[in-house]
């Protein structure tokens, strides 16, 4: 019985692996100077440049205007010439502001977001929202982290129709548990 049992949890075990291994072997890595960061998204995704600062991910199928995207911005603080936000709470707010002029939008409080991979350590704030576009409704998750030197602020939104937001949710954690901030 003993023999069985220990064959099994290998049996699982490997299976695990191959399982995991299968799941991110075939993922892309968008690595470009000058983006501040890396970061790993499926196979099945594409990104396009909406501008020098902004890059938007998104299903290779999906490609209409309502499909689930994450969008990654690069936004100047104005300890940089040209820059916008003296603080996180200014980028926050920007952004919580732009979503409240939107139809029947509901923006949920902003919380602390810590940023900790590879000894980089950074505090950021995140919030959600719910809003309705096109008479669709919409949920969208916002993240802002400072650099370290405070130049430069990245911002993370994951947004999609309220529908299908948790079902593209564990994808778009994995995106964000592989974006690595450099240093």
């Amino acid at each position: 019985m003993k023999r069985v049992y220990v064959t099994f949890l290998c049996v699982v075990f490997l299976s695990s692996f191959v399982f995991v291994t299968m799941l991110f072997a075939a993922d892309n890595v968008f690595k470009e100077s000058g983006y501040g960061y890396t970061l790993t998204y499926p196979e099945d995704w594409v990104y396009v440049k909406k501008s020098p600062h902004i890059i938007v991910f998104a299903k290779k199928t999906d490609t209409n205007a309502n499909a689930p995207v994450v969008g990654v911005q690069n936004l100047l603080s104005t300890k940089i010439k040209g820059g916008k936000y003296k603080d996180i709470n200014a980028v926050i707010a920007d952004f919580e502001n732009q979503l409240r002029i939107t139809k029947h939008a509901e923006v949920f409080p902003a919380e602390i977001y810590t940023y900790n991979k590879n000894g980089v350590s950074l505090t950021g704030k995140k919030f959600i929202a719910e809003y309705i576009f096109k008479d669709k409704k919409y949920k969208q998750l916002i993240m802002a982290i400072p650099r370290k030197n405070g130049e430069l602020f990245h911002v993370w939104i994951y947004s999609a129709q309220a529908e299908q937001y948790d079902k593209y949710f564990p994808i778009v954690r994995t995106m964000l548990d592989s974006w690595v901030i450099a240093e």
